[in-house]
């Protein structure tokens, strides 16, 4: 059972600064915050331990316990949060504290006495507990339902072979999928098959708390070895294991592994050997499939395979052996609802199974069955008025309009909504949550008047999301959202934005249009971390100023209409930036204008090719410095093989665009990419180079994706597909997937014959890479042009 914390670790936080923030609160309020702080640290430890505890070793009242004090946890960060608010407005609000606070110690006190009042001794008779698995390792196989193709395909890829079972002289396969998907029905029919061709067998489950010393004596029981001292420990039993298995064939089923560090415990009493064995786990967790063996994906039940096993578990026997294609239903009226009902089971078959349960004690009669089938899934249409929503996600309005109504006059505890547009006219005042941290509404349109009234009394919102929403201007009261953090108003129609937003000074991060201009004073937002899309118009001296002042920044996207000279100088103060977008008229360029930069020294991304021209390819740009640099989009007037090697050599760099000058076609030729240049590049597109670009053996190991446009041809005399002079190299690219070159001529025989070479090595290639050669020939005024 995954009982999570809750609001509980932020809410003992919040105390804290209740108790040491600039606050002024009534006498005898700080002693009942500590007394509630040293409470809810208490609780919070017994929560995390309650959620390590498997299901159905829980007691109910531990379950109630754990929900009530979740939610409790949810208010108590609302009140918290309010009073933080408000306190803001003057000191009266401060006054207000101390009743609420013994209030809600009133009702932590409650929930503790609740929980204690009406505790059942441990002596008491308790339900005998069987595993579900357990019962699964005796079914017979002639009674499961759609398990056979899985099971050839299975035993396919443990007989298969690949690099790690040649390497090792074994075969690991990890049978991963959701709860009740059949992975140990699957692992334990692939054992019952298979199992007499191997000196020794096992077949253990771990369980998500597992005693490793017992599973490590039952491995050594299946196995046939018994003589195990009960005194050894975990040590001694993985030797015992090891010395035991190490000269004979073994297959072991490790069933229900939920923790990578228990399978490498596991694996250590395992050995490699030169016989051969093979191991099947099972999880439900992708990440511990991964690292155990191969993965194999377990599917649900096709819809035919669901109603084989819900009629056969319904009707019994009498359609056992129906061997028509398709299942059909013993009693055609259920044959819909049995449908609908299937749907809702999604083909799991542990949830077939228990509403085929559930279906034989009702009378076959369809309205009965409806009922069952409506209630799956729900839980909500008997408590709609005691219901606390924490979050709520409203896509389509069609299926169930009264429940949505229902749901949606019920918001005052949302902590989180997001709207979808085809129910947007359904969706009450967002006034009405009074505690929301996070409204989404992107792509709702909001261009009518008063569509955000109300939106100023949201004073806990941390996110607002807007994108566009065709609005043509933010309320001023958008200055009353002191704790909000994004505001995404991207893809509208606001031409400025209100004078207010600077009073946002907690705000992380805010996504304009390049055409929304923002108020004077935007750089008192100074814990602002990514800034998208600023339009910087003519010289901007103030802006550009302003812009400085934001030395939190980590994203910065900029668009200018021509270059301003104060530019570099203020990007130099901005050292915590990570990706740099400045965008701009690539007519206008500056040249050199970004010669001076003083790079910050995590950068992961630079895109400045349509707004700056290097003189040549800046000092900053450092192997040693760049260590994080995963993609640069560039442009030179001059570059050189030295130049390219300094590229080639950033440790990181997964994406590059490097464009050159077209005013230097016929200086730069036969570019060569070294060996070990490019270790992690992916994708490359080179602008304006000049036939022949190289690649040797050893480079760009991963590039999958080579651009090359425009590529000028001019001098391809002699070019053949034999002649090894002029041959790229695209063979040395051993993960080549996409090749394309746009060929710029003056010669049309030159080019034709440029194009038979690069279709040929393209064609050779291993990998078949999808290409595209095309031929243009070269204006006059601009070879770089078509």
């Amino acid at each position: 059972m995954e009982v999570v914390t809750g609001a509980l670790p932020s809410v003992i936080t919040k105390l804290g600064e209740l108790l040491v923030g600039e606050y002024k609160l009534q006498k005898g309020v700080k002693g009942e915050i500590r007394f509630l702080q040293a409470e809810l640290e208490s609780m919070k430890g017994a929560l995390e331990k309650v959620s390590n505890t498997p299901a159905d070793h829980l007691d109910i009242q531990d379950k109630i316990w754990a929900r009530d004090l979740r939610e409790l946890s949810y208010d108590i960060e609302d009140h918290i949060d309010t009073f933080m608010v408000r306190v803001k407005e003057g000191p009266r609000f401060a006054m207000g504290l101390l009743p609420e606070i013994r209030d809600i110690k009133i009702r932590v006190e409650e929930v503790a006495k609740r929980h204690d009042r009406y505790k059942i001794s441990s002596d008491a008779a308790k339900p005998i507990m069987i595993d579900p698995r357990l019962l699964t390792q005796y079914e017979k196989v002639t009674e499961l339902v759609g398990i056979d193709e899985a099971i050839d395909e299975l035993i396919k890829t443990l007989e298969g072979k690949n690099e790690a079972s040649m390497r090792q002289h074994g075969k690991i396969v990890s049978i991963v999928g959701f709860g009740g998907l059949g992975k140990t029905t699957l692992a334990n029919a692939v054992y019952e098959k298979i199992s007499t061709q191997f000196h020794c067998r096992a077949f253990v489950s771990v369980s998500q708390t597992p005693d490793v010393k017992k599973l490590f004596k039952s491995l050594l029981n299946d196995l046939g070895n018994i003589t195990c001292d009960e005194t050894s420990d975990e040590t001694r039993l993985i030797r015992v294991l090891k010395e035991f298995l190490q000269e004979k064939r073994y297959f072991v089923v490790i069933d229900d592994i939920w923790d990578i560090s228990i399978w490498k415990m596991i694996r250590c009493a395992l050995p490699d050997n030169d016989i051969g064995y093979t191991i099947i786990t099972t999880t439900h967790k992708f990440d511990v499939a991964e690292v155990t063996g191969i993965a194999y994906k377990l599917r649900p039940l096709s819809l035919n395979n669901s109603r084989k096993l819900l009629y056969r578990r319904i009707f019994g026997n009498q359609n056992k052996d129906n061997s028509a294609e398709e299942e059909n239903c013993p009693d055609e009226e259920l044959a819909e609802v049995s449908d609908k009902i299937l749907n809702k089971c999604s083909g799991v078959p542990l949830a077939i199974i228990t509403m085929a349960s559930l279906l034989a004690s009702k009378a076959r009669n369809k309205l009965e069955w409806y009922e069952v089938h409506n209630s799956i899934g729900t839980g909500l249409e008997n408590n709609l008025d005691v219901l606390s929503i924490r979050r709520l996600s409203i896509q389509n309005g069609k299926e169930s309009n009264v429940m949505m109504a229902q749901a949606t006059r019920t918001l005052q505890h949302a902590r989180s909504v997001v709207v979808f547009p085809s129910v947007v006219a359904q969706v009450p005042a967002p006034s009405s949550c009074h505690v929301l941290r996070v409204l989404e509404l992107r792509g709702c349109d909001l261009s009518q008047a008063n569509s955000l009234k109300g939106l100023g009394n949201l004073y806990q919102l941390r996110y607002l999301g807007l994108r566009e929403t065709r609005i043509s201007q933010l309320p001023e009261e958008i200055g009353n959202l002191k704790f909000l953090q994004t505001l995404d108003l991207w893809r509208n129609h606001i031409s400025s934005l209100p004078l207010c937003v600077v009073q946002l000074r907690n705000l992380i991060c805010l996504s304009i249009d390049e055409t929304t201009r923002v108020p004077n004073g935007f750089g008192n937002l100074s814990h602002l971390e990514q800034l998208s899309e600023l339009g910087i118009v003519g010289s901007a001296t103030n802006m550009i100023e302003e812009l400085a002042q934001l030395t939190e920044l980590r994203l910065l996207a900029i668009r200018l209409d021509k270059w301003n000279n104060k530019l570099s100088e203020c990007l130099c103060k901005l050292q915590k930036i990570q990706y740099m977008y400045i965008m701009g008229n690539s007519s206008q360029r500056s040249i050199g204008g970004l010669d001076a930069l003083v790079a910050p020294r995590h950068l992961r991304e630079l895109n400045a090719g349509t707004s700056c021209l290097f003189s040549t390819l800046p000092a900053w740009v450092n192997p040693s410095l760049l260590l994080d640099l995963t993609q640069i989009y560039i442009a030179v007037t001059e570059l050189s093989q030295v130049d390219l090697e300094i590229l080639g050599r950033l440790p990181a760099l997964r994406d590059l665009t490097l464009e050159v000058s077209n005013k230097n076609i016929g200086i730069l030729q036969r570019v060569v990419v070294g060996a070990g240049w490019f270790p992690c590049l992916v994708y490359c597109m080179l602008d304006g180079f000049v036939w022949p670009v190289v690649f040797q053996q050893g480079a760009a190991p991963r590039l999958r994706e080579l651009w090359l446009t425009p590529f000028h041809v001019l001098k391809a005399r002699g070019i053949a597909c034999s002649d090894a002079d002029l041959d790229m190299g695209l063979g040395n690219l051993p993960s080549l997937q996409t090749f394309s070159a746009d060929l710029r001529y003056k010669s049309t025989s030159e080019a034709l014959l440029a194009q038979a070479v690069l279709t040929h090595a393209a064609e050779v290639h291993p990998n078949h890479p999808r290409h595209m050669i095309l031929i243009r020939r070269e204006k006059a005024t601009d070879s770089s042009s078509e």
